[in-house]
């Protein structure tokens, strides 16, 4: 439970939507869970010890399953992807129920399904007669199979997108093979990734956990697994990425792109090359937004967004671990990202710093904490060194 509440506390928005949420319990355990996560989010802000157990106790109500004990009375291990996928679906009800009731004067932030919510569509075709099907969905998640040529998450999820079910035929009046081929349509600003890790074994009748090293990237492109449509609107803003610049002076070369007035600049040069084309208005509307963040960073303000444009690539921002050979039991942890290149490691009250470097020892393969899941976000923007220094120069 720990784990999966560090982890979520990298999404800002969403501790924002918890605590900004006015529900009252009254006997509904939704909204009770949903409250008594605003309280532990709310004190996560301070530097005391938490306790968590007015949250458990309402997580177990909500959910009887985590309440569950073994042998000898003790709590048993609860699967950390099911507790995160179990909170997320729970808020999401509570917050959309509450923007249903139009709360006058109050402007709701970013629903749960914007913040997390993937859309697909998928084609299935049946592997006997001539049946097709096509069906759109809303996930809350990517999925990286683990198969015996799986050696990168980028695989697993190409995997994960195109698989074979079963599932009964009308046409043929019986259970028939299906390949199923999902591509996405529309992405979030944060992407959680899940490594099926653990499985159910039909000869021991026990969940099963493959240990397998599956390398995740820190800078994972989405852009293969999207429908044309969206590739189309990734395009947009990923033409800033190889524009040809302006030639600048040595002393004073141009930002890179993760600084706003990189940005900015690689959109002006795009409409300089290509006045006359159909994505002018969206390249000044970023353009104008990046020079105006750059502007409020200059001055020290606070700007409460500065995700880059949607491109299809996302930064890596939170690992949840399992060490452990057993699925029913091992432990839980949190690593999430604190700046370029120190990570905070969250174990259970323990919290430590370690390098970058760790992070990509969590890819699995023995007996050492392996990622379970990945929280991925849209790269963020700041000013570089170069543009603190250029500033102080103007001064």
């Amino acid at each position: 439970m720990n784990s999966t509440l560090q982890t979520l506390k990298c999404v800002p928005e969403f501790v924002q939507a918890i605590s900004n949420s006015t529900t009252v319990s009254e006997g509904d355990t939704q909204a009770s869970l949903v409250k008594s996560a605003r309280g532990v989010f709310q004190q996560l802000k301070g530097s005391s010890t938490v306790n968590p157990s007015v949250f458990l106790e309402s997580l177990r109500q909500c959910y009887p399953q985590f309440a569950e004990r073994g042998e000898g009375g003790h709590p048993m291990q609860q699967d950390a992807e099911e507790c995160m996928t179990n909170i997320l679906s729970t808020c999401k009800h509570v917050l959309q129920n509450e923007s249903a009731m139009e709360v006058e004067g109050r402007e709701m932030p970013n629903s749960i399904q914007d913040l997390f919510g993937v859309h697909v569509k998928s084609t299935l075709v049946a592997e006997e007669g001539n049946e097709s099907e096509e069906k759109e969905d809303d996930v809350m998640k990517l999925t990286c199979h683990i198969s015996a040529e799986t050696s990168h998450l980028a695989m697993g999820i190409e995997e994960g997108l195109n698989e074979k079910i079963e599932k009964f035929s009308p046409a043929m009046g019986k259970e028939v093979i299906f390949s199923k081929s999902t591509k996405i349509d529309k992405l979030p600003k944060y992407l959680i990734v899940q490594f099926v890790r653990f499985f159910w074994r039909k000869d021991s009748q026990k969940k099963a956990k493959i240990l397998k090293s599956i390398k995740f990237p820190k800078m994972l492109d989405t852009y293969n697994f999207a429908t044309d449509d969206l590739k189309r609107a990734l395009d947009i803003h990923r033409h800033a990425e190889i524009v040809e610049l302006p030639d600048a002076d040595a002393s004073n070369p141009h930002p890179p792109m993760e600084d706003p007035r990189g940005l900015a600049i690689r959109y002006r040069a795009l409409i300089e090359k290509h006045p006359d084309s159909g994505n002018v208005s969206e390249w000044r509307d970023a353009a104008e937004k990046y020079e105006k963040i750059a502007e409020q960073l200059a001055a020290g303000e606070h700007v409460p967004d500065t995700s880059s444009p949607l491109s299809g690539k996302y930064e890596l921002c939170a690992v949840l671990t399992h060490q452990g050979r057993v699925a029913d039991g091992g432990h839980y942890m949190a690593w999430t990202k604190q700046s370029r290149e120190k990570w905070a490691k969250f174990d259970d009250d323990k919290v430590s710093f370690v390098d970058e470097s760790e992070i990509e020892k969590l890819s699995g393969g023995g007996d050492w904490h392996m990622a379970y899941i990945c929280l991925y976000r849209l790269p963020q923007v700041g000013l570089t060194r170069e543009s603190h220094n250029a500033k102080r120069l103007k001064a």
